[in-house]
């Protein structure tokens, strides 16, 4: 079978994690990047032809789907674009910077039957996926608490509220399945960028504790959740990222694999692809972290 021809539009940070990472990917390879970083030639290599037009990329014809990795506010563009190309679409967090955009993509690929993937990348970490697996047996779920961010990034394009906000708002969505019926958040300027606290409750009175944003001493990636039978803890940074406490019992640490996240994303990606079969449920739940988002913005008195 041949491998699976991939696009890439944005040679930043994130973009260069995924040239890394397609080098000796199996079943898939990078065959033409957009970007204006001059860079590019070197960091790809002879075998992908590097444009500075994104849309003479999506036009090229020979491509079976394209990652999507430039700024946030281009996103709503290069997408749009690349639905109505019939091309299947991996693109980074945020999906885009307004709720109405965001559902017109979801009617657009649902029309079309285009595969969009949204890289909210701690989803497919295997200890929060490992953590997903273990909360179905420990009964209702009481509350949860998440903290993530770092000192910086500080980006002119995207605030902390749309660049580390999706993070934590789309694995507390993901882990109860449902939307809050209550948002509370706040903001505080700390270390030259800003620390936003968020407060959500769910049906059945379940409440979920978000902090996060770029003024962090240190980084950080925590959830802990708290269930009937016992708790989950997920923390990113420790050697060990999984640990389990039931009740009445003391924490233990739990066996997790170490593939990479963004190996997950992609093979998750190439995998639809390869099968002709769409799945909706990361574009429905990259609407939802969009709809939690602007609801932020209205509880911090601004759009964005």
């Amino acid at each position: 079978m041949k491998p699976v021809r991939l696009g890439l539009i944005g040679v930043g940070s994130w973009g260069r994690n995924y040239i890394a990472t397609l080098r000796d990917f199996p079943g898939a390879v990078l065959a033409r990047v957009a970007t204006r970083n001059p860079d590019a030639p070197a960091l790809v290599g002879p075998s992908c032809e590097v444009q500075k037009d994104w849309r003479a990329l999506l036009a090229a014809g020979d491509l079976d789907g394209v990652i999507i990795t430039s700024p946030a506010p281009l996103h709503a563009e290069q997408l749009d674009a690349a639905i109505s190309a019939g091309l299947p679409v991996l693109i980074e967090k945020p999906l885009t910077l307004d709720l109405g955009q965001a559902r017109r993509f979801l009617e657009m690929a649902q029309a079309s039957r285009v595969h969009v993937l949204v890289d909210h990348i701690y989803l497919f970490h295997p200890a929060y996926q490992e953590l997903k697996r273990r909360a179905s047996g420990l009964g209702a779920p009481l509350r949860i608490e998440s903290s993530g961010g770092n000192l910086g990034p500080f980006r002119a394009s995207v605030t902390p509220l749309w660049d580390y906000g999706p993070h934590d708002i789309s694995l507390c969505l993901d882990l109860l399945g449902t939307m809050p019926t209550k948002i509370e958040a706040e903001a505080a300027t700390a270390r030259g960028g800003e620390i936003l606290r968020v407060k959500l409750v769910f049906p059945g009175n379940v409440g979920a504790s978000l902090t996060f944003g770029n003024g962090f001493a240190v980084k950080e990636r925590r959830l802990r959740a708290v269930f009937e039978g016992g708790e989950l803890l997920f923390d990113d940074l420790r050697d060990v990222p999984l640990r389990e406490r039931l009740a009445g019992k003391p924490s233990q640490a739990l066996a997790v694999e170490t593939e990479r996240p963004m190996n997950r994303a992609l093979r998750s990606f190439v995998q639809s692809i390869v099968s002709g079969e769409p799945d909706f449920a990361s574009l429905r739940l990259a609407v939802d972290v969009v709809a939690v988002l602007e609801g932020c913005g209205k509880a911090l008195g601004r759009m964005r």
